[in-house]
């Protein structure tokens, strides 16, 4: 069975941040909150070293400098290429979006928060995150060949059976 999508929300402002860890974890997923951008950090390096990344990570983008935001996405898309990063904003500009787009942020919500549109954005980029971990797991599982019988990859229970008769 498949573990729901590890969220990071990165917000200075308490309620915000509290809202939206609540309604994430009501949707299934597995949120944390973070105040700014060293505990945030610190959270992702944890939950790097545990072999228990996050998938999405959504952050204010001025906490409380300009540049906060910016700066943990740069730093989890570079740590963890599969991470999605949200960028939360009531101040979204040109150079902004430009910032973000060519750190490659998944995208954009403007504050107030619309909680619809903001559960369907992040809804989204675990979808996209856990479809490409998906990938990478079974790439790697086809170049070692861990799990494989004769180039046929699967370790549920029926499949070690059906090893077995073909071994047989």
């Amino acid at each position: 069975m498949d573990r729901p999508v590890k969220i990071l929300v990165a917000d200075d402002e308490r309620n915000q941040r509290e809202i939206l860890v609540s309604s994430l974890c009501r949707e299934g997923f597995r949120a944390e909150g973070a105040t700014g951008l060293p505990q945030a950090l610190a959270l992702l390096e944890q939950a790097r070293e545990a072999s228990d990344p996050f998938g999405v990570v959504v952050t204010d983008l001025r906490m409380p400098s300009d540049k906060e935001g910016l700066e943990l996405l740069q730093q989890a898309r570079h740590d963890d290429p599969l991470c999605e990063v949200i960028l939360v904003t009531a101040y979204a500009t040109d150079d902004v979006a430009f910032s973000s787009g060519k750190a490659r942020a998944f995208g954009f919500l403007s504050k107030p928060l619309d909680l619809e549109k903001t559960l369907i954005t992040i809804t989204s980029a675990a979808e996209k995150s856990k479809l490409a971990r998906d990938h990478a797991d079974l790439k790697e599982l086809l170049v070692s060949g861990k799990d494989a019988f004769c180039g046929i990859v699967g370790k549920s229970a029926e499949m070690t059976d059906l090893y077995r008769m073909i071994e047989r």
